[in-house]
């Protein structure tokens, strides 16, 4: 199941002279959470513009599994169950780069950051302008279906086995230290830089 996921969300980058040494990254995250968003705008996407070539980031936007009716629940209500499931749908294609996926995260996520429902107009835009060869039409089929529940609910799956007890919750290189996310969320690329064998200059001058 993981695999699956990781597959969906996760874009592996080699350089033409070998392998680039990477820090393994995944973000359990509430699309409407104010802690998620703040991490996603004031660290992680900054972040990611400085040393995304050393990183395998994996983006797993959390929504609750209701075993009473086999759907899913959001905490922060349908608004985030629906930029959820606009994000699994959009971004379940695994030809999309990692690049793209977290400019996708970002744009999608505008909407909460400037304090208003995300709609489909934004998710459109977000579309022509990050993703222009993933069809709309598709993306709405897939959120309004079961596809996007199963998706979430694997995505539940995976969290529950990382242990997750709040978002947002990061784990590196497949492991959650509470004293490596403290400095990943006031500092996401010196946290980075401590996981590298070879820190490159951008760590230096972070």
């Amino acid at each position: 199941m993981f695999k699956l996921v990781a597959t969906i969300f996760m874009c592996l980058y080699v350089s033409s002279s070998g392998a680039v040494e990477k820090v393994n990254f995944t973000l359990i995250y509430e699309t409407r959470c104010p802690y998620s968003v703040e991490f996603i705008f004031d660290q992680l996407y900054p972040g990611y513009q400085k040393i995304g070539e050393y990183l395998n980031v994996t983006l797993l936007p959390y929504a609750r599994e209701n075993e009473a009716d086999g759907g899913i629940t959001c905490q922060h209500g349908d608004n985030e169950c629906y930029i959820s499931r606009a994000q699994v749908c959009s971004l379940k294609d695994s030809a999309i780069t990692q690049e793209l996926q977290v400019e996708f995260l970002h744009c999608s996520e505008q909407g909460v950051y400037d304090s208003r429902n995300v709609t489909d107009a934004d998710i459109q835009q977000c579309l022509t302008s990050v993703l222009p060869n993933i069809s709309w039409d598709t993306v709405k089929t897939c959120i309004e279906g079961e596809e996007s529940t199963n998706l979430l609910k694997d995505i539940y799956d995976i969290a529950v086995a990382y242990g997750r007890t709040y978002v947002p919750y990061l784990i590196f290189n497949e492991q959650h230290d509470q004293d490596l996310e403290n400095k990943a969320r006031g500092d996401f690329v010196a946290a980075v830089c401590s996981l590298l064998t070879s820190p490159p200059a951008v760590c230096q001058s972070n």
